[in-house]
C-alpha cells in the first residue's frame, strides 16, 4: 500500500509540473524598464496636433454657406450680408493660427512627454474643436449677447488650455531644456495670458456697452500680444524673439 500511495503522489506532483508549465507559457512577458520609462513619444503628440488643428481650422469655412437659385441682385444683397460671418470666420482662422504658432514655438523647448502633458493637450485641443461651432453660432446671430459671450469664452478657452500646457511641461523644468532661462519661461507664461485676458475682459463690454468694442479687442489681440512681448523684453533686457530663451 505504501509503494502505491508513493507512486500515486509521484504521479501526481509530475502531473502538477506539467500543469505549471504549461501555465507558465501563458504568463504576460516581463520587459525591462527602459532610461526613459514614463516618457512617451512627443512626436506623435505634436503630429496628432498639428493634424487637429489643420481639420478645425479647415472646416471653419463650412459656416459660410450661399443659398442655392439666387438671382444676380440676390446673391449680390446675400454677399453683402455676410460681413459678419466673414468676421467670426476670421477671428476664429487667426485665434487658431496664433495658438498653433505659439503650440509649434513653445514646444521647441519641450523634450519629453508622459501622460499629463497628452490629456494637458488633449484639454487645449478640445477647445480648438470647439471653435468652429462658435464661430458660425456668432456669424449666423451676430451681437447676439449670448452667441457673443459663448464665442469670447471658447476663444479664452483656446489661450487658458495652452498656458496650461505650457505651465505644466515647465514647472520646475519637468519637460524641458534645463538650460532655459526662469525669466524666460515667465514671459512666455505672461504672454501667453493676453488674449484669453482680453476675450473676457470683452464680455462685459459687449454685454453692456456695444460688441463692436468687444469685436475691436478680439482684433487687437496679435497687436497687444506683441507690444506686451516688445515691452517685457525692453524691460529685462531679456532677447526673446517669440518665447526665444535667450538671456543677455
Amino acid at each position: 500500500m505504501d509503494n502505491l500511495d508513493g507512486i500515486g503522489k509521484e504521479k501526481m506532483s509530475s502531473h502538477s509540473k506539467d500543469i505549471s508549465q504549461e501555465v507558465a507559457k501563458y504568463k504576460r512577458p516581463t520587459y525591462r524598464k527602459s532610461p526613459l520609462s514614463g516618457f512617451l513619444n512627443l512626436d506623435r503628440m505634436v503630429f496628432f496636433t498639428d493634424g487637429v488643428m489643420a481639420i478645425a481650422i479647415t472646416i471653419l469655412v463650412f459656416g459660410m454657406t450661399i443659398p442655392e437659385g439666387l438671382s444676380e441682385i440676390d446673391l449680390g444683397k446675400h454677399l453683402g450680408d455676410m460681413g459678419h460671418v466673414v468676421f467670426s470666420f476670421l477671428i476664429g482662422f487667426f485665434v487658431i493660427a496664433l495658438y498653433w504658432i505659439k503650440h509649434l514655438s513653445h514646444f521647441t523647448y519641450v523634450k519629453r512627454c508622459d501622460y499629463k502633458l497628452v490629456w494637458f493637450n488633449f484639454l487645449f485641443l478640445l477647445s480648438v474643436c470647439f471653435i468652429p461651432f462658435t464661430s458660425n453660432l456668432y456669424g449666423d446671430y451676430p451681437f447676439n449677447s449670448i452667441a457673443g459671450v459663448i464665442y469670447a469664452c471658447s476663444l479664452a478657452a483656446v489661450g487658458t488650455t495652452s498656458t496650461l500646457v505650457w505651465v505644466y511641461a515647465t514647472t520646475n523644468h519637468r519637460l524641458i531644456d534645463k538650460e532655459m532661462h526662469e525669466i524666460a519661461i515667465r514671459h512666455v507664461t505672461m504672454r501667453s495670458m493676453v488674449g484669453p485676458l482680453l476675450f473676457i475682459i470683452s464680455i462685459p463690454f459687449g454685454i453692456f456697452i456695444s460688441w463692436y468694442i468687444a469685436n475691436a479687442l478680439w482684433v487687437s489681440v496679435p497687436l497687444l500680444n506683441y507690444l506686451f512681448g516688445y515691452y517685457l523684453r525692453h524691460r529685462h533686457n531679456v532677447a526673446i524673439d517669440d518665447e526665444d530663451e535667450k538671456i543677455d
